[in-house]
Formats: structure tokens, C-alpha cells, sequence
């Protein structure tokens, strides 16, 4: 397996785009593999991290049903 920019298990990383001087509430991971997501989180629910000296929560995410219609 070859390592991208963010590493080998790590798609991409996308986060909420805000003005200038604002820090972003919330961003993506994507992750090559659904089976790295226990290895992530530790087998919990949610996962913190400490990232650049910031504090970041992971969690899976649940697309709202609201968006799908039949």
C-alpha cells in the first residue's frame, strides 16, 4: 500500500470552509478502508485528538435521512 499526503490509511481531509480569523466547527475524514474506522476510534463511539495544539473529536458520520427521498 503506498502513503498519500496524509498517510496510508487517510483518503483525504476536508474542512469547513469559514472567514478569515474564524477557526472551522467540523471537517471530514476519509479513511481508504471502512475497516480502519474501530482501528481510529479505538473500538468507542467517539475518539479525541490532539492535533497542532488543538483538541479535535472524532465520530463516524451519519448522512441525515432527511436528504433521502424516494
Amino acid at each position: 500500500m503506498s502513503c498519500g499526503v496524509f498517510g496510508p490509511c487517510v483518503e483525504t481531509v476536508m474542512v469547513k470552509k469559514v472567514a478569515p480569523g474564524q477557526r472551522p466547527v467540523y471537517g471530514r475524514v476519509v479513511l481508504r478502508s471502512a475497516a480502519m474506522i474501530p482501528v481510529v476510534l479505538d473500538r468507542k463511539q467517539t475518539a479525541k485528538f490532539l492535533i497542532k495544539g488543538r483538541h479535535l473529536w472524532a465520530r463516524i458520520y451519519v448522512p441525515s435521512s432527511r436528504l433521502f427521498y424516494a
